[in-house]
């Protein structure tokens, strides 16, 4: 595995930490989560990853689709059942609703020094933190930074 070393800002990730309710074991993920696309300036040794945080998104959409399986599994539902819930819960709209309902916007770092961010940018830092949250601390730890920010996906398999 390639060695990461990044410049960081640790109050903005210690503030992030605590409005998604996880601490993080290695920081760097939660730094690399909040970084958009093209953002990725601070990089001090290593690779410069122009596409921030979208290997990390890739990943927690993936462990929110398998926490979504594994709760619709047992119900017996049909497989549109689990395509709608699927869909609802990983949408870039509920994203971007969880990214400002939690007031995430504020940690992510933009490119060039921006100052708007697009609500794509945030909608995909909202997965790239689950994503970072499943590489340091597991399934449980997802479980319940998902409904600390509102991502319940029991909740949603329950009323299907």
């Amino acid at each position: 595995m390639m060695e990461r070393h990044f410049a960081k800002n640790p109050t903005s990730t210690h503030a992030c930490e605590k409005k998604i309710g996880y601490k993080f074991k290695d920081p760097l993920l939660l730094f690399e989560a909040l970084q958009s696309q093209g953002s990725w300036t601070a990089v001090t040794s290593g690779p410069r990853l122009a596409e921030g945080n979208k290997r990390l998104a890739v990943l927690g959409d993936k462990v929110l689709d398998l926490l979504l399986a594994m709760k619709w599994y047992p119900t017996w539902e049909k497989r549109g059942i689990f395509d709608r819930l699927r869909n609802e819960v990983t949408s870039n709209e509920n994203f971007l609703a969880v990214c400002v309902n939690a007031d995430l916007q504020q940690f992510i770092s933009l490119p060039n020094g921006g100052v708007s961010i697009q609500p794509k940018a945030m909608a995909t830092s909202v997965e790239a933190i689950i994503g970072a949250v499943y590489l340091d601390g597991g399934l449980e730890s997802v479980k319940k930074v998902a409904q600390e920010l509102g991502i319940d996906v029991c909740e949603k398999v329950a009323s299907a």
